[in-house]
Protein backbone atom coordinates (compact mmCIF):
# COMPACT_ATOMS: atom_id res chain seq x y z
CA UNK A 1 0.00 0.00 0.00
CA UNK A 2 2.70 2.32 0.49
CA UNK A 3 5.90 3.35 -1.41
CA UNK A 4 8.96 1.31 -0.38
CA UNK A 5 7.45 -0.60 2.24
CA UNK A 6 6.99 -4.42 1.44
CA UNK A 7 6.40 -7.67 3.40
CA UNK A 8 8.35 -11.00 3.70
CA UNK A 9 6.64 -13.15 0.84
CA UNK A 10 5.24 -17.05 2.93
CA UNK A 11 8.11 -18.97 4.31
CA UNK A 12 11.00 -16.99 3.68
CA UNK A 13 13.76 -14.75 5.37
CA UNK A 14 15.99 -11.86 4.34
CA UNK A 15 19.58 -11.22 4.84
CA UNK A 16 20.87 -8.33 5.13
CA UNK A 17 24.62 -7.87 4.07
CA UNK A 18 26.44 -5.49 2.65
CA UNK A 19 25.34 -5.67 -1.25
CA UNK A 20 21.61 -5.59 -0.17
CA UNK A 21 18.74 -7.13 0.98
CA UNK A 22 18.47 -11.08 0.11
CA UNK A 23 15.08 -13.11 0.34
CA UNK A 24 15.42 -16.68 0.35
CA UNK A 25 12.62 -19.10 0.41
CA UNK A 26 13.28 -21.50 3.20
CA UNK A 27 9.88 -24.08 2.53
CA UNK A 28 7.70 -24.98 -0.33
CA UNK A 29 4.55 -27.36 -0.81
CA UNK A 30 6.67 -29.95 -3.82
CA UNK A 31 4.42 -31.56 -6.20
CA UNK A 32 7.27 -34.54 -5.86
CA UNK A 33 5.72 -35.52 -2.98
CA UNK A 34 2.72 -36.98 -4.43
CA UNK A 35 3.08 -40.61 -4.20
CA UNK A 36 1.05 -44.01 -6.07
CA UNK A 37 0.00 -45.81 -2.31
CA UNK A 38 -1.41 -48.70 -2.11
CA UNK A 39 -2.97 -47.64 1.54
CA UNK A 40 -6.77 -48.31 2.39
CA UNK A 41 -9.08 -45.57 2.60
CA UNK A 42 -9.31 -46.63 6.42
CA UNK A 43 -5.07 -45.88 7.16
CA UNK A 44 -5.35 -42.88 5.22
CA UNK A 45 -8.41 -41.56 7.30
CA UNK A 46 -5.99 -42.64 10.70
CA UNK A 47 -3.09 -41.13 9.53
CA UNK A 48 -5.10 -37.87 9.07
CA UNK A 49 -6.63 -38.09 12.50
CA UNK A 50 -2.35 -38.55 13.99
CA UNK A 51 -1.25 -35.85 11.89
CA UNK A 52 -3.71 -33.32 13.19
CA UNK A 53 -3.85 -34.41 16.82
CA UNK A 54 -0.13 -34.46 16.95
CA UNK A 55 -0.45 -30.70 15.08
CA UNK A 56 -3.07 -29.45 18.00
CA UNK A 57 -0.49 -31.19 20.94
CA UNK A 58 2.26 -29.16 19.42
CA UNK A 59 0.24 -25.73 19.19
CA UNK A 60 -0.65 -26.60 23.38
CA UNK A 61 2.99 -26.04 24.26
CA UNK A 62 2.41 -23.24 26.68
CA UNK A 63 3.23 -21.74 30.10
CA UNK A 64 0.14 -19.46 29.48
CA UNK A 65 -4.05 -20.04 29.55
CA UNK A 66 -4.81 -21.12 26.40
CA UNK A 67 -8.41 -20.95 24.40
CA UNK A 68 -10.44 -22.13 21.23
CA UNK A 69 -12.37 -19.75 18.66
CA UNK A 70 -15.51 -22.18 18.12
CA UNK A 71 -17.55 -21.64 15.07
CA UNK A 72 -19.11 -24.83 15.05
CA UNK A 73 -18.01 -25.77 12.13
CA UNK A 74 -15.87 -29.02 11.72
CA UNK A 75 -12.80 -27.32 11.74
CA UNK A 76 -12.88 -25.72 15.03
CA UNK A 77 -14.89 -28.40 16.20
CA UNK A 78 -11.88 -30.52 15.37
CA UNK A 79 -9.76 -28.50 16.97
CA UNK A 80 -12.04 -28.74 20.36
CA UNK A 81 -12.09 -32.56 20.30
CA UNK A 82 -8.24 -32.74 20.29
CA UNK A 83 -8.23 -30.36 23.04
CA UNK A 84 -10.08 -32.12 25.03
CA UNK A 85 -9.01 -35.39 24.40
CA UNK A 86 -5.30 -34.09 25.17
CA UNK A 87 -6.42 -31.61 28.27
CA UNK A 88 -10.09 -32.97 29.71
CA UNK A 89 -12.70 -31.10 30.31
CA UNK A 90 -13.43 -27.30 30.93
CA UNK A 91 -11.34 -26.10 27.48
CA UNK A 92 -11.72 -22.07 27.88
CA UNK A 93 -14.14 -21.83 24.03
CA UNK A 94 -15.01 -18.29 22.31
CA UNK A 95 -17.75 -17.91 19.60
CA UNK A 96 -19.32 -14.87 18.48
CA UNK A 97 -22.81 -14.31 16.80
CA UNK A 98 -25.65 -11.96 16.44
CA UNK A 99 -28.98 -11.73 17.96
CA UNK A 100 -32.27 -13.36 15.80
CA UNK A 101 -33.23 -13.05 13.11
CA UNK A 102 -29.43 -12.84 11.72
CA UNK A 103 -28.49 -16.57 11.08
CA UNK A 104 -25.67 -17.40 13.34
CA UNK A 105 -23.53 -20.59 14.02
CA UNK A 106 -23.77 -20.04 17.78
CA UNK A 107 -26.61 -22.60 18.58
CA UNK A 108 -23.75 -25.38 16.58
CA UNK A 109 -20.73 -23.75 18.83
CA UNK A 110 -23.02 -24.22 21.91
CA UNK A 111 -23.91 -27.86 20.68
CA UNK A 112 -20.20 -28.53 20.44
CA UNK A 113 -19.06 -26.70 23.83
CA UNK A 114 -21.70 -28.66 25.39
CA UNK A 115 -20.83 -32.14 24.14
CA UNK A 116 -17.21 -31.55 25.57
CA UNK A 117 -17.94 -29.79 28.49
CA UNK A 118 -15.89 -26.76 27.73
CA UNK A 119 -15.97 -23.19 29.40
CA UNK A 120 -18.03 -21.48 27.04
CA UNK A 121 -18.18 -17.57 26.23
CA UNK A 122 -20.01 -15.80 23.13
CA UNK A 123 -20.50 -12.40 22.25
CA UNK A 124 -22.89 -10.90 20.13
CA UNK A 125 -21.70 -8.44 17.65
CA UNK A 126 -24.56 -5.38 17.52
CA UNK A 127 -24.31 -2.22 14.78
CA UNK A 128 -22.41 0.36 17.23
CA UNK A 129 -19.78 -2.71 17.60
CA UNK A 130 -18.96 -1.26 13.90
CA UNK A 131 -18.98 3.00 14.56
CA UNK A 132 -16.77 1.82 17.83
CA UNK A 133 -14.16 0.17 16.32
CA UNK A 134 -13.62 0.22 12.83
CA UNK A 135 -11.08 2.99 12.84
CA UNK A 136 -8.99 1.25 15.55
CA UNK A 137 -9.19 -2.32 13.61
CA UNK A 138 -8.18 -0.20 10.56
CA UNK A 139 -5.19 1.15 12.92
CA UNK A 140 -3.75 -2.17 13.29
CA UNK A 141 -4.40 -3.93 9.93
CA UNK A 142 -2.63 -0.80 8.08
CA UNK A 143 -4.88 -1.15 5.58
CA UNK A 144 -8.69 -0.35 4.14
CA UNK A 145 -10.53 -3.86 4.94
CA UNK A 146 -12.01 -5.75 2.73
CA UNK A 147 -14.36 -7.49 4.45
CA UNK A 148 -16.46 -6.84 7.70
CA UNK A 149 -15.54 -9.80 9.21
CA UNK A 150 -12.75 -8.09 10.84
CA UNK A 151 -15.02 -6.85 13.19
CA UNK A 152 -16.16 -9.67 14.91
CA UNK A 153 -12.67 -11.19 15.37
CA UNK A 154 -11.23 -8.15 16.86
CA UNK A 155 -13.83 -7.99 19.16
CA UNK A 156 -13.84 -11.91 20.01
CA UNK A 157 -9.82 -11.54 20.91
CA UNK A 158 -10.66 -8.66 23.27
CA UNK A 159 -13.16 -11.04 25.05
CA UNK A 160 -11.20 -14.46 24.89
CA UNK A 161 -7.67 -11.96 25.84
CA UNK A 162 -9.98 -11.51 29.22
CA UNK A 163 -9.21 -14.92 30.43
CA UNK A 164 -6.16 -16.06 28.02
CA UNK A 165 -3.20 -15.58 26.41
CA UNK A 166 -3.13 -18.55 23.74
CA UNK A 167 -5.63 -18.88 21.52
CA UNK A 168 -6.40 -22.01 18.28
CA UNK A 169 -8.53 -21.26 16.12
CA UNK A 170 -9.77 -23.96 12.72
CA UNK A 171 -7.93 -21.22 10.02
CA UNK A 172 -7.04 -23.28 6.58
CA UNK A 173 -9.03 -26.19 6.90
CA UNK A 174 -10.90 -24.60 3.58
CA UNK A 175 -7.75 -24.56 2.04
CA UNK A 176 -5.99 -27.46 3.02
CA UNK A 177 -8.52 -29.92 2.79
CA UNK A 178 -10.82 -28.63 -0.13
CA UNK A 179 -13.57 -27.10 1.70
CA UNK A 180 -14.26 -24.61 -0.75
CA UNK A 181 -17.20 -25.18 -3.93
CA UNK A 182 -14.31 -23.38 -6.61
CA UNK A 183 -12.24 -26.33 -5.80
CA UNK A 184 -14.68 -28.48 -8.21
CA UNK A 185 -16.07 -26.25 -9.85
CA UNK A 186 -12.94 -25.14 -11.68
CA UNK A 187 -12.74 -28.23 -13.92
CA UNK A 188 -16.26 -27.10 -15.41
CA UNK A 189 -15.37 -23.70 -16.34
CA UNK A 190 -13.38 -25.09 -19.52
CA UNK A 191 -16.74 -26.10 -21.28
CA UNK A 192 -18.06 -22.39 -20.78
CA UNK A 193 -15.12 -21.15 -22.47
CA UNK A 194 -15.41 -23.25 -24.74
CA UNK A 195 -18.81 -22.27 -26.24
CA UNK A 196 -18.91 -19.74 -29.27
CA UNK A 197 -18.52 -15.95 -28.83
CA UNK A 198 -22.47 -15.34 -28.55
CA UNK A 199 -22.94 -17.92 -26.51
CA UNK A 200 -20.55 -16.78 -24.06
CA UNK A 201 -21.88 -13.21 -24.79
CA UNK A 202 -25.38 -14.31 -23.84
CA UNK A 203 -24.14 -16.21 -20.90
CA UNK A 204 -22.58 -12.86 -19.69
CA UNK A 205 -25.54 -10.62 -20.38
CA UNK A 206 -27.92 -12.70 -19.36
CA UNK A 207 -26.14 -13.47 -15.66
CA UNK A 208 -25.89 -9.55 -15.09
CA UNK A 209 -29.69 -9.09 -15.13
CA UNK A 210 -30.16 -11.90 -12.46
CA UNK A 211 -31.69 -11.09 -9.39
CA UNK A 212 -29.35 -10.34 -6.29
CA UNK A 213 -30.59 -13.97 -4.96
CA UNK A 214 -28.58 -15.34 -7.73
CA UNK A 215 -25.54 -13.44 -7.36
CA UNK A 216 -23.50 -16.87 -6.66
CA UNK A 217 -24.31 -18.08 -10.28
CA UNK A 218 -23.86 -14.25 -11.42
CA UNK A 219 -19.98 -14.46 -10.02
CA UNK A 220 -19.56 -17.92 -11.46
CA UNK A 221 -20.45 -17.43 -14.98
CA UNK A 222 -18.06 -14.28 -14.91
CA UNK A 223 -15.14 -16.08 -13.04
CA UNK A 224 -15.45 -19.06 -15.55
CA UNK A 225 -15.39 -16.98 -18.78
CA UNK A 226 -12.07 -15.68 -17.43
CA UNK A 227 -9.57 -17.01 -19.93
CA UNK A 228 -6.42 -16.45 -18.23
CA UNK A 229 -5.40 -19.26 -15.51
CA UNK A 230 -3.88 -17.16 -13.21
CA UNK A 231 -6.46 -14.03 -13.39
CA UNK A 232 -9.50 -16.97 -12.92
CA UNK A 233 -8.22 -18.24 -9.56
CA UNK A 234 -7.89 -15.37 -7.96
CA UNK A 235 -11.03 -14.13 -9.27
CA UNK A 236 -12.97 -16.87 -7.69
CA UNK A 237 -12.52 -14.94 -4.18
CA UNK A 238 -12.85 -11.27 -5.72
CA UNK A 239 -15.74 -8.85 -4.07
CA UNK A 240 -16.24 -6.95 -7.04
CA UNK A 241 -15.15 -7.09 -10.75
CA UNK A 242 -13.13 -4.36 -12.00
CA UNK A 243 -15.41 -2.54 -14.02
CA UNK A 244 -17.62 -2.49 -10.75
CA UNK A 245 -14.60 -0.61 -9.31
CA UNK A 246 -14.55 1.92 -12.76
CA UNK A 247 -18.50 3.15 -11.66
CA UNK A 248 -16.87 4.94 -8.18
CA UNK A 249 -13.29 5.32 -8.89
CA UNK A 250 -12.69 9.36 -10.32
CA UNK A 251 -11.54 8.58 -13.32
CA UNK A 252 -8.41 10.85 -12.71
CA UNK A 253 -7.44 8.41 -10.20
CA UNK A 254 -8.06 5.39 -11.28
CA UNK A 255 -5.87 6.32 -14.22
CA UNK A 256 -3.17 7.43 -11.32
CA UNK A 257 -3.19 3.88 -9.69
CA UNK A 258 -3.28 1.13 -12.47
CA UNK A 259 -2.54 -2.12 -11.12
CA UNK A 260 -1.39 -4.76 -13.44
CA UNK A 261 -3.76 -7.39 -14.38
CA UNK A 262 -1.29 -10.63 -14.05
CA UNK A 263 1.00 -11.18 -10.81
CA UNK A 264 4.69 -12.08 -11.95
CA UNK A 265 4.49 -16.00 -12.22
CA UNK A 266 2.08 -19.06 -13.29
CA UNK A 267 -0.91 -20.88 -12.68
CA UNK A 268 1.05 -23.85 -13.01
CA UNK A 269 3.55 -22.93 -9.95
CA UNK A 270 5.56 -25.95 -9.49
CA UNK A 271 3.95 -28.32 -11.70
CA UNK A 272 0.16 -27.82 -9.91
CA UNK A 273 -2.55 -27.19 -12.08
CA UNK A 274 -6.61 -27.08 -11.76
CA UNK A 275 -8.04 -27.51 -8.51
CA UNK A 276 -4.46 -27.83 -7.18
CA UNK A 277 -3.52 -24.98 -8.04
CA UNK A 278 -6.26 -22.95 -6.73
CA UNK A 279 -5.43 -24.59 -3.78
CA UNK A 280 -1.93 -24.06 -3.51
CA UNK A 281 -2.36 -19.73 -4.57
CA UNK A 282 -4.52 -19.88 -1.70
CA UNK A 283 -1.62 -21.05 0.54
CA UNK A 284 0.15 -18.92 -0.68
CA UNK A 285 -2.06 -15.72 -1.06
CA UNK A 286 -5.48 -15.68 0.14
CA UNK A 287 -4.49 -17.10 3.86
CA UNK A 288 -1.19 -14.94 4.44
CA UNK A 289 -2.33 -12.21 2.93
CA UNK A 290 -5.80 -12.47 4.07
CA UNK A 291 -7.43 -14.92 6.92
CA UNK A 292 -3.81 -15.10 8.72
CA UNK A 293 -2.93 -11.41 8.93
CA UNK A 294 -6.08 -10.76 9.89
CA UNK A 295 -6.10 -13.38 12.71
CA UNK A 296 -2.56 -12.52 13.79
CA UNK A 297 -2.95 -8.67 13.67
CA UNK A 298 -6.19 -8.73 15.52
CA UNK A 299 -5.22 -11.12 18.32
CA UNK A 300 -1.75 -9.40 18.56
CA UNK A 301 -4.17 -6.25 19.09
CA UNK A 302 -5.25 -7.66 21.87
CA UNK A 303 -2.48 -9.00 23.69
CA UNK A 304 -3.32 -12.24 22.50
CA UNK A 305 -1.33 -15.29 20.49
CA UNK A 306 -3.49 -17.02 17.82
CA UNK A 307 -2.39 -20.84 16.78
CA UNK A 308 -3.58 -22.89 13.72
CA UNK A 309 -3.65 -26.68 13.75
CA UNK A 310 -4.40 -26.85 10.01
CA UNK A 311 -1.24 -24.59 9.38
CA UNK A 312 1.34 -27.54 10.54
CA UNK A 313 3.38 -28.29 7.47
CA UNK A 314 3.14 -31.98 7.93
CA UNK A 315 -0.39 -32.04 7.77
CA UNK A 316 -0.36 -29.72 4.59
CA UNK A 317 2.53 -32.04 3.02
CA UNK A 318 -0.01 -35.25 3.71
CA UNK A 319 -2.60 -33.64 2.32
CA UNK A 320 -0.90 -32.39 -0.87
CA UNK A 321 -0.02 -35.70 -1.23
CA UNK A 322 -3.35 -37.24 -1.64
CA UNK A 323 -5.51 -36.86 -4.90
CA UNK A 324 -7.60 -34.10 -4.96
CA UNK A 325 -10.92 -35.93 -5.70
CA UNK A 326 -10.87 -37.66 -2.41
CA UNK A 327 -11.15 -33.85 -0.78
CA UNK A 328 -13.27 -31.92 -3.40
CA UNK A 329 -15.72 -33.63 -6.15
CA UNK A 330 -19.47 -33.67 -7.47
CA UNK A 331 -20.33 -30.87 -5.07
CA UNK A 332 -18.97 -32.39 -2.16
CA UNK A 333 -16.18 -30.67 -0.15
CA UNK A 334 -14.14 -31.62 2.79
CA UNK A 335 -14.91 -35.65 1.94
CA UNK A 336 -11.45 -36.87 3.74
CA UNK A 337 -11.53 -34.86 6.58
CA UNK A 338 -15.16 -35.59 7.28
CA UNK A 339 -14.91 -39.06 6.96
CA UNK A 340 -11.75 -38.90 9.38
CA UNK A 341 -13.46 -36.76 12.02
CA UNK A 342 -16.35 -39.03 12.22
CA UNK A 343 -14.20 -40.79 14.86
CA UNK A 344 -14.04 -37.44 16.74
CA UNK A 345 -16.95 -35.46 16.58
CA UNK A 346 -20.92 -35.96 16.10
CA UNK A 347 -22.82 -36.22 12.38
CA UNK A 348 -24.54 -33.48 13.45
CA UNK A 349 -21.38 -30.89 13.75
CA UNK A 350 -19.69 -33.02 10.60
CA UNK A 351 -22.50 -33.57 7.89
CA UNK A 352 -24.79 -30.23 8.85
CA UNK A 353 -25.26 -27.05 6.33
CA UNK A 354 -23.00 -25.09 5.91
CA UNK A 355 -24.28 -21.48 7.48
CA UNK A 356 -21.13 -19.41 7.06
CA UNK A 357 -19.81 -16.17 9.11
CA UNK A 358 -22.32 -14.26 7.49
CA UNK A 359 -22.46 -10.22 8.71
CA UNK A 360 -25.88 -8.42 8.26
CA UNK A 361 -24.16 -5.40 7.05
CA UNK A 362 -26.26 -5.03 3.93
CA UNK A 363 -29.66 -4.21 6.33
CA UNK A 364 -27.60 -2.53 8.97
CA UNK A 365 -26.26 -0.18 6.13
CA UNK A 366 -29.74 0.21 5.29
CA UNK A 367 -31.26 0.63 8.65
CA UNK A 368 -28.71 1.90 12.11
CA UNK A 369 -26.35 2.11 10.06
CA UNK A 370 -27.47 4.78 7.42
CA UNK A 371 -26.49 8.25 9.01
CA UNK A 372 -23.59 6.94 9.77
CA UNK A 373 -22.23 5.69 6.43
CA UNK A 374 -23.79 8.87 5.13
CA UNK A 375 -21.34 11.22 7.33
CA UNK A 376 -18.44 9.62 5.68
CA UNK A 377 -19.25 9.19 2.05
CA UNK A 378 -20.66 12.34 1.55
CA UNK A 379 -18.16 14.80 3.99
CA UNK A 380 -16.22 17.73 2.07
CA UNK A 381 -13.23 15.95 2.90
CA UNK A 382 -14.07 12.53 1.12
CA UNK A 383 -15.17 15.22 -1.88
CA UNK A 384 -11.98 16.96 -1.34
CA UNK A 385 -9.23 13.62 -1.61
CA UNK A 386 -10.98 13.28 -5.35
CA UNK A 387 -11.05 9.45 -5.68
CA UNK A 388 -14.26 8.95 -6.25
CA UNK A 389 -17.25 10.00 -8.43
CA UNK A 390 -19.35 11.47 -5.89
CA UNK A 391 -22.32 11.35 -8.17
CA UNK A 392 -21.63 7.63 -8.81
CA UNK A 393 -21.41 7.56 -5.01
CA UNK A 394 -24.91 9.15 -4.16
CA UNK A 395 -26.98 6.45 -6.73
CA UNK A 396 -25.28 3.07 -5.13
CA UNK A 397 -26.06 5.07 -1.38
CA UNK A 398 -29.83 5.88 -2.55
CA UNK A 399 -30.36 2.73 -4.64
CA UNK A 400 -29.40 0.71 -1.56
CA UNK A 401 -31.47 2.44 1.24
CA UNK A 402 -34.50 2.08 -0.88
CA UNK A 403 -33.48 -1.38 -0.97
CA UNK A 404 -33.92 -1.23 -5.18
CA UNK A 405 -30.10 -2.76 -4.76
CA UNK A 406 -28.04 -4.32 -2.98
CA UNK A 407 -24.64 -2.31 -2.44
CA UNK A 408 -23.27 -3.21 0.81
CA UNK A 409 -19.90 -3.83 -1.22
CA UNK A 410 -19.77 -0.78 -2.61
CA UNK A 411 -20.41 1.11 0.53
CA UNK A 412 -18.10 -0.79 2.75
CA UNK A 413 -15.06 -0.27 0.05
CA UNK A 414 -16.08 3.95 -0.13
CA UNK A 415 -16.11 3.56 4.00
CA UNK A 416 -12.61 1.59 4.44
CA UNK A 417 -10.64 3.83 1.91
CA UNK A 418 -12.19 6.84 3.29
CA UNK A 419 -10.90 5.99 7.00
CA UNK A 420 -8.17 4.56 5.91
CA UNK A 421 -7.03 7.68 4.51
CA UNK A 422 -8.03 10.29 6.89
CA UNK A 423 -5.90 7.55 9.68
CA UNK A 424 -2.93 7.66 8.02
CA UNK A 425 -3.40 10.99 5.98
CA UNK A 426 -5.10 12.99 8.38
CA UNK A 427 -4.34 16.25 6.12
CA UNK A 428 -6.28 15.64 3.57
CA UNK A 429 -3.10 16.08 0.60
CA UNK A 430 -2.56 12.27 -0.21
CA UNK A 431 -2.00 11.59 -3.31
CA UNK A 432 -1.81 9.11 -5.58
CA UNK A 433 1.68 8.15 -6.93
CA UNK A 434 2.26 7.66 -10.35
CA UNK A 435 5.75 6.40 -10.63
CA UNK A 436 4.50 3.25 -8.26
CA UNK A 437 0.84 2.49 -9.51
CA UNK A 438 -1.15 0.79 -6.81
CA UNK A 439 0.55 2.59 -4.25
CA UNK A 440 0.32 5.51 -2.00
CA UNK A 441 3.09 8.36 -0.29
CA UNK A 442 2.59 10.41 2.25
CA UNK A 443 3.29 13.93 1.70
Amino acid sequence: MFKKIFKLPPSSYAFIKADGLKIQKYWDIQPKIRQKTQRSRAKIEQELISRFESSVAKRLIADVPIGVFLSGGIDSSAVVAVMSKLLGENIKTYSVGFKSPWLSELKYAKFVADTFKTDHHEVLITPADFVNNLENIIWFRDIPLSEPADVPVYILSRLASEKVKVVLSGEGGDEVFGGYYKYFLESYTKYIRALPNPLRTLFLNSASHLPFKFIKIKHYIRVALVQNDLERAFSWFSSMADESLDKILNDDFLRSIIIPKEITGDLHLLGYSGAEALSYLDLKYWLPDNLLERADRLTMANSLELRAPFMDRDLIEFSFSLPQSMKAKWLSTKILLKQAMGQLLPKKIIYRKKVGFSIPVNHWFRKELKDWIGEIIFSSQCKQRGLFNSKAIEKIFDNHISGAEDNWKFLWTIINFELWFDKFFNDGNTKANSSAPGLFERP
